[in-house]
């Protein structure tokens, strides 16, 4: 028994020896990392307050933690105020580009209802186009039609301009045959000129043959009687050369009255040739001009066609051009809104960054 109450007592004064050490090392122990803690809540509660320091007492652990721990909440100051500043320039940059979408957005309205005009206009370019190369083609065939009424003309002015020199010639034969008949008639007339004389001088020899019977008596009755039907006969040529001459110098007058209308019937004639002629010079340049409109017709009309081709080919490109405009415009549209939208984030970015401090 004497031994048990040494050997029960050694135990507890260990328990309390350890105890009291283990109280003193905890203390130690404990105390840092407990204040580490409280500077760490002082922190989270304190609305973001990055200024805040943890203090460092000695070299142990738990002040390389609290010095480590500083330097972090530097960087993270350091940080946050970069991603402040940059939130800053972030919403700037985001104004400005949400105010050039707008303007984007804007000018594509713009361009568009201008591609609209142009399209409008170049649709009726084109319809005028059409339109120009079919009055070209209907000039165009006009003038092939006019080009074939000059040339059947000119034919008919060749077929008229023969017949007017075929008359002409028929004209001046018988201007000539009837200048000879004329002739004749003068011929004629000299002719009755000596059958008159000759009669007169058969009725002169007959009434002397008639006196120089009645100077004879019976013996020269039958001579009388003889003489007395040629002085008849004398006298009836006479009067059939007066009548034939009379006869004569009607055809005569007749004949130089037919002479002088078939001279100026000549002259007509030839007057009508000149005119035909002229006629024939003149259908000569309308088919000259003819031939030079329907050839600038041809031109026109291969030209017209040329510049519908490309006006459809501008119209397709005005046509895609108003597409891209419609595109860029719903383009311009988005990144208005996606400008928008970052605006916002760089709003709510900076917001959240201000609730820091540092």
């Amino acid at each position: 028994t004497s031994l048990t109450w040494p050997i029960a007592a050694i135990p507890a004064a260990l328990a309390v020896v350890f105890a009291i050490v283990g109280a003193s090392f905890a203390s130690v122990i404990v105390r840092p990392i407990r204040g580490v803690a409280d500077g760490l809540q002082e922190i989270a509660e304190g609305e973001g307050d990055l200024t805040r320091q943890l203090k460092v007492q000695g070299k142990d652990e738990t002040a390389s933690l609290a010095g480590w721990f500083n330097q972090f909440l530097s960087m993270i100051a350091q940080l946050v105020q970069r991603i402040g500043n940059a939130s800053s320039d972030l919403q700037t940059a985001a104004a400005d580009t949400s105010e050039v979408a707008n303007n984007m957005n804007q000018a594509a309205g713009r361009q568009r209802e201008a591609v609209e005009l142009v399209s409008t206009a170049f649709n009726e370019m084109v319809a005028t186009a059409n339109e120009v190369a079919r009055s070209c083609s209907a000039a165009a065939t006009s003038a092939d039609e006019g080009y074939r009424d000059v040339h059947d003309g000119q034919q008919h002015i060749g077929e008229a301009t023969g017949s007017v020199l075929k008359l002409s010639e028929d004209l001046q034969k018988s201007t000539q045959t009837m200048q000879l008949l004329e002739q004749d008639s003068k011929n004629i007339n000299t002719i009755l000129d000596t059958i008159r004389s000759i009669a007169e001088q058969t009725n002169l020899l007959a009434l002397n043959a008639a006196i120089e019977a009645a100077r004879a008596g019976d013996q020269g009755r039958g001579f009388a009687v003889v003489a007395d039907e040629v002085r008849a006969l004398a006298r009836r040529t006479a009067d059939s050369t007066g009548e034939i001459d009379s006869l004569l110098g009607n055809l005569a007058r007749r004949t130089q009255e037919v002479t002088q209308q078939m001279q100026g019937s000549l002259q007509v004639s030839h007057t009508s040739v000149e005119r035909i002629q002229q006629a024939r010079d003149s259908f000569d340049k309308i088919r000259g001009s003819v031939d030079s409109i329907r050839d600038q017709n041809t031109q026109i009309a291969t030209a017209a066609e040329e510049q519908h081709q490309v006006a459809e080919e501008i119209n397709r490109h005005i046509a895609q051009i108003h597409a891209d405009a419609q595109l860029v415009e719903g383009f311009a549209h988005s990144a208005q809104t996606g400008s928008g939208r970052l605006t916002d984030i760089s709003g709510q970015l900076k917001g959240l960054v201000g609730r820091f401090k540092f």
